[in-house]
């Protein structure tokens, strides 16, 4: 399967990682990636680190095998941790 466009490899910063997400939707839906064809796309696709940082949160999941959406769930929360309320006060608007 030839991909059309190219994605970066994931870099850690958290600001960036719901784009990133983004991104690999839009090469899924222009390559008509099935379902069941995501996890293992994604996993080929976004690199080592990623796949390492998956592995460490999907071990709480074993031997349930999770989702696709499950899975871009769990590393969005990692990547994109919530802004706490202190963290609110200091935004200056």
């Amino acid at each position: 399967m030839t991909l059309i466009g190219t994605i970066e490899l994931f870099k850690g910063n958290p600001k960036e990682f719901d784009s990133h997400l983004e991104r690999i939707e839009h090469l899924f839906k222009v390559k008509v990636v099935l379902e069941y064809m995501k996890i293992s796309m994604f996993i080929t696709m976004d690199g080592a680190n990623v796949y390492q940082t998956l592995k460490n949160l999907a071990a709480t999941w074993k031997p349930v095998k999770p989702t696709y959406e499950e899975i871009m769930s769990m590393l969005l929360k990692h990547y994109t941790p919530p802004v706490s309320e202190k963290d609110l006060r200091k935004i200056h608007f």
